[in-house]
């Protein structure tokens, strides 16, 4: 028959064993001293701390869940002030829908275009060097402009077609 609960542990009568340790009753007082040495009347704060980090954590999820239900809650009472019917239902529906499909089309085309992407990554206007000679009416050179190709005159007629 247990006669007195401290730190958790049951203590019963002088002279038997609790919890596998001996104990005894000081005369003339309700407190029960241990009959263990004073360095293992330590209390066990190593499991003390993980049991509060532990408490600490469970207690943060809960508040973390209950006030993300209350957040959810509010939210959805709010949106419930734009639902809508009938013909405007519809418009929005369609609406939605063209959004949705406008933005996969634009996604698709932009697939589509990475090689033109890829081959305009250099300088794509500068396709070359060129070079102009300008001629009078009788075929007498008056000027030129560009880089000069002395010996690589070519009629017009032999220049490829593009």
């Amino acid at each position: 028959m247990p006669i007195c609960r401290r730190q958790g542990l049951l203590l019963s009568p002088a002279g038997t064993r609790v919890k596998g340790r001996k104990v005894r009753l000081v005369q003339g007082s309700s407190e029960v001293a241990d009959e263990r040495p004073p360095a293992e009347n330590k209390p066990r704060l190593k499991r003390h701390i993980l049991l509060k980090i532990d408490s600490w954590i469970d207690s943060s999820m809960w508040n973390a869940g209950f006030r993300l239900s209350e957040i959810w809650e509010e939210i959805t009472i709010f949106f419930r002030r734009f639902r809508v019917r009938g013909w405007k239902k519809l418009f929005f529906e369609v609406l939605g829908e063209g959004m949705t499909l406008g933005t996969a089309g634009a996604v698709l085309m932009l697939a589509l275009a990475q090689p033109a992407f890829e081959e305009t990554k250099k300088d794509w206007r500068n396709h070359g060097d060129f070079a102009v000679t300008f001629l009078d009416r009788y075929g007498n050179l008056i000027g030129h402009r560009g880089i000069i190709h002395e010996n690589s005159r070519k009629p017009i007629d032999e220049l490829p077609t593009i």
